[in-house]
């Protein structure tokens, strides 16, 4: 019975059409292609790139590969299906964006290409649509930056590849993917010349951007990492339907700009003075580009961004003297697509004198480790409250969530947030948790559980490693920077945590865990740049 109602409060929540594209038979018919002949005197021929973002250093001769802070090396053929390091290590080998590291030769890039290709009938994984995206828009970038149309075989072989998404559009997801299938398309067909996948990828374009977009201009899976993938790959976009000898991208120009200049500012106000990024929901450094690389990139392009408040995502940033903090009031993702949606209602972060202090947690795996993946995703991963054992939602498997909690603002002016949320599997419990500026340098979190049957509840706090936290007396911790004080609690006691900043990392750190009855006053106090210790 349990089962039956994790799988109808799933199920419950998808969109039609993910039903549908999950009938193994629709999917296997897919969608016709439509693509017109190849041109080969117009293929490939383009206008100037402008210089995008480059990758790290994932590859290194002979074979060797670092994808998720893992290497392997290929002592003969590289097996383009090797899966000793999990899904996502092998789908990184199948993207190709190690084609855009800084001193990628020419033969080597090239090379890797004509391997793939000849093995490509009998490799699995490269015919995912996801990686299918990727590797279309890296090779494209690759083929560019040798400034001259690419061989016959190149060109065919990317036509092929684009018909096949075509036919493999992740309707079934929805969310990042079938964003990420639209640019690719776009982006192919643009350098392909080829007028009908362009109109085609527009239109699905133009419908995802305006459905994944938050107005406020947040991706609306609500992780900054996945934010700036989006940004990222639209700035290509803009790039590239720019240059192309075929007039057709030039027409949505104007609504990528837009959203492009939104999601910019969404970003920028996501980020802190550091250069670094709040690791909320499924987040990890290293794997989209910074901030200020990203920034840099949409300056090349005369894109800037067109400021606007912090509003339907949920988060709101306060910035102090010395400080800046950031808050998480917003849904578990898409109620559609929570994927990568974490328990971490009402939680936050915060950095003092432009170093982190108090921090999210972060992700360090996406499959083949189940406890550590429930754990990360978890309510006592985040700094916000659990109430007994159980989790704000419903989450299991790697990227499940059945019933989740469902966040409401109450107040929200300077210096004062109110919300709460009715997690817990929709029972009685509430949470409501307050944030109030009392001065410059003192927070004030205040939090309340109404119509708990649970007679304990605990409130996290994780630090950033490092950061070392002492006992002033019972209710007072010192971290250095400032210190903690508690009124109503029943317990406090320091724990030692993992905190995980990229993927297949993990660096202890301690936490302070705070258990009380139905009330908890949490005050930060923090040292302001002219007080002396």
């Amino acid at each position: 019975m349990h089962k039956l109602l994790l799988y109808f409060n799933t199920v419950r929540r998808l969109k039609l059409i993910q039903l549908w594209y999950r009938i193994p038979v629709i999917r296997k018919i897919g969608h016709s292609d439509h693509a017109q002949r190849l041109d080969l005197q117009k293929a490939g021929v383009m206008g100037k790139w402008i210089p995008s973002v480059n990758a790290h250093q994932l590859y290194s001769k002979p074979g060797s590969f670092t994808f998720l802070n893992q290497t392997h090396s290929f002592t003969r053929d590289i097996d383009w299906d090797y899966n000793e390091l999990g899904l996502l290590w092998t789908y990184n080998l199948n993207y190709f964006e190690y084609l855009e590291q800084s001193g990628m030769e020419k033969e080597t890039g090239y090379k890797l290409i004509d391997d793939f290709l000849h093995k490509y009938p009998k490799i699995k994984i490269a015919h995912d649509p996801y990686p299918i995206s990727l590797r279309l828009i890296f090779w494209i970038r690759f083929f560019i930056r040798q400034n001259k149309q690419p061989a016959e075989r190149y060109l065919i072989a990317l036509h092929e590849q684009a018909k096949e998404l075509k036919s493999k559009l992740e309707y079934h997801l929805l969310g990042n993917h079938l964003l990420e299938n639209a640019y690719a398309l776009f982006f192919t067909g643009s350098y392909l010349a080829d007028e009908r996948m362009i109109r085609q990828a527009g239109k699905l374009l133009h419908e995802q951007l305006k459905e994944q977009i938050l107005p406020d201009g947040g991706h609306f899976e609500l992780s900054p990492m996945y934010h700036q993938l989006m940004l990222y790959r639209l700035l290509d976009v803009i790039n590239m339907a720019r240059i192309s000898s075929s007039g057709k991208p030039a027409a949505l120009l104007p609504i990528l700009e837009q959203k492009a200049s939104i999601m910019l500012s969404w970003m920028q106000q996501m980020s802190f003075s550091d250069g670094s990024f709040p690791l909320f929901n499924d987040a990890a450094y290293g794997i989209a580009p910074r901030p200020v690389e990203i920034a840099a990139y949409a300056g090349r392009l005369d894109i800037s961004p067109k400021t606007q408040p912090l509003n339907e995502s949920g988060y709101r940033k306060w910035i102090g003297n010395n400080w800046e903090m950031i808050l998480d009031a917003g849904i578990p993702g898409p109620s559609y697509q929570p994927g990568h949606a974490h328990c971490d209602a009402l939680s936050f972060v915060l950095q003092v004198n432009d170093k982190p202090v108090l921090v999210d947690t972060g992700t360090s795996v996406y499959g083949g480790d189940s406890q550590r993946r429930k754990k990360e995703k978890g309510t006592a991963a985040h700094n916000t409250v659990q109430i007994g054992n159980l989790e704000q939602s419903e989450i299991w498997g790697d990227f499940r969530m059945a019933r989740r909690a469902n966040i409401r603002i109450m107040l929200d002016v300077p210096g004062k947030i109110e919300a709460s949320h009715n997690g817990f599997y929709f029972k009685k419990e509430i949470h409501t948790r307050s944030f109030e500026l009392k001065e410059q340098n003192i927070i004030e979190i205040l939090d309340n559980i109404i119509n708990s049957s649970e007679s304990i509840h605990k409130a996290r706090f994780h630090f950033y490693p490092g950061i070392v936290v002492n006992e002033i007396k019972d209710d007072l911790f010192d971290f250095g920077d400032g210190c903690f004080q508690f009124i109503h609690y029943n317990k406090i006691t320091k724990f030692v945590y993992e905190y995980a900043p990229e993927f297949g990392k993990r660096v202890p750190a301690v936490g302070l865990e705070v258990s009380f009855g139905k009330k908890l006053i949490s005050t930060i106090k923090l040292l302001l740049p002219t007080d002396k210790r």
